[in-house]
């Protein structure tokens, strides 16, 4: 049992949620959501909300996303 709840932990030491990238077309501003680190996966459910109203609130200022930085 420890050594599966061992694997478990490093194999999530990696993971993190997807970065989304914003950009306000009037200013050429660039902004970011995401790419939280996730040490445990109840954290998921509460990273992808963040996420969620990140973006939102990104884009009741005029943001759009996009695919990359530029």
């Amino acid at each position: 049992m420890r050594a599966t709840a061992l694997l478990l932990l490093v194999g999530l030491a990696g993971c993190s949620t997807e970065t989304i990238y914003l950009k306000n077309p009037a200013t050429g501003e660039t902004a970011t959501c995401g790419g939280h680190p996730l040490a445990f996966p109840i954290y998921a459910t509460v990273a992808a909300s963040h996420d969620q109203e990140c973006v939102q609130d990104y884009k009741e200022q005029g943001f759009v996303r996009v695919p990359a930085p530029s």
